[in-house]
């Protein structure tokens, strides 16, 4: 439940041409004479490089001459297999754009782009995304030659297994101080000391905003993909989609009118006082609606954020009990005798997450939520 954090200036430029450039294969000039009959965009012909970087808010303009383009190329093919006649389909258009092939490479671009901060999902806010490399932890370039093993060695392009032996053999006798030492060329060398290896994952998977089917016309789309958790792409949202309208905007973590987090909140319902709380039964958690109900609704139940959240309940319970363990006076009486301010204090006492106002941590909304409701902030 956060907002994708894009890189900005120069930096964004940079990340959009390392995107086109994910997409070398596709037929362009095939797809552009295609949306040759598209409305113009800023007074120019529509063209994919323009298509694929398009903000949010204007794919979902082109959605329905977009759509005219496909259903007109849409085609019906009867084949002969078996004796049987067999239907089958093509549509000249929605078929060069095949995600499902580029794919890996767009989520390499993802995976290296430093300012989008992969850390939890977009959509719940719960599970962690990321990208990462299969070998060990090593402090540069000399640090992995004398202590990687074989198979992390051979991660390394260009280095095969006479090299890695190589190495393994010069480090029995003598540690290697500098790259120099080994025989190495300049491929070898430079893919060292870039810390460039071939097995990479990752921890994460994009999923369209605005669904493949029957938009698969934007599947290719920067801004219509949403790094997220395996749950909320494949086994949540998987075919239940949005309505391609503006209501997609308030909702959509690629858009600049995101609203998602503060259109609702978390809160705890309890009757009595918070000293009352001795488990996590004792406490009811809701999600409070207050602006855009028909989308958060529909997004609460799509992700199933309720039944989600609610299973982690007894991390609200750990706070309650701090929150009654450390009652105001003394925060303010112990916060003195330390020399500190009394947010110091509590700080100290509930840890810093909760009053960072943006966090990447999993679950921070709902821990922050909860703690101002408590009176906690």
């Amino acid at each position: 439940m956060r907002k994708i954090s894009y890189p900005t200036g120069q930096k964004l430029k940079d990340f959009e041409q390392n995107y086109l450039s994910a997409l070398s294969s596709v037929d362009k000039p095939k797809i552009n004479l295609f949306l040759q009959s598209a409305p113009k965009y800023k007074g120019s012909f529509l063209t994919f490089d323009t298509l694929v970087l398009l903000p949010l808010a204007d794919l979902i303009s082109y959605e329905k001459s977009l759509t005219s383009i496909a259903n007109k190329n849409y085609k019906k093919h009867k084949k002969v297999i078996d004796k049987l006649p067999i239907i089958t389909h093509t549509n000249n258009f929605l078929d060069l754009f095949e995600y499902s092939t580029k794919q890996p490479k767009l989520s390499t671009v993802f995976r290296q782009e430093s300012a989008l901060n992969l850390k939890t999902c977009h959509y719940c806010g719960i599970d962690y995304i990321n990208g990462f490399s299969d070998f060990g932890d090593y402090k540069g370039p000399i640090d992995f030659l004398n202590n990687a093993d074989y198979d992390d060695l051979v991660f390394v392009p260009e280095i095969g297994k006479e090299t890695a032996l190589d190495i393994i053999a010069y480090r029995k006798h003598k540690k290697i101080k500098k790259i120099e030492d080994i025989k190495l060329n300049v491929l070898q060398k430079g893919h060292l000391l870039q810390f460039k290896f071939k097995n990479n994952y990752d921890h994460f998977t994009l999923d369209h905003i605005i669904p493949q089917k029957p938009y698969g016309f934007f599947s290719l789309c920067l801004y219509n993909l949403v790094p997220s958790c395996y749950c909320c792409n494949t086994k949540f949202k998987n075919s239940k989609n949005f309505l391609v309208n503006n209501s997609l905007l308030n909702i959509s973590p690629t858009s600049s009118r995101y609203s998602m987090s503060n259109d609702f909140k978390f809160k705890v319902l309890y009757s009595g006082d918070l000293k009352d709380i001795t488990t996590s039964t004792d406490f009811v958690l809701r999600l409070d609606y207050l602006k855009n109900f028909n989308e958060i609704y529909k997004y609460d139940k799509t992700f199933k954020l309720t039944g989600r959240y609610i299973a982690h309940k007894d991390e609200l319970l750990e706070l309650i009990k701090k929150k009654v363990e450390n009652p105001n006076c003394d925060i303010i009486s112990k916060a003195k005798l330390l020399k500190i301010s009394p947010e110091e204090y509590k700080k100290l006492i509930y840890g810093n997450e909760i009053f960072k106002k943006d966090s990447t941590s999993p679950m921070h909304k709902f821990r922050r939520d909860v703690a101002k409701h408590i009176k906690i902030i």
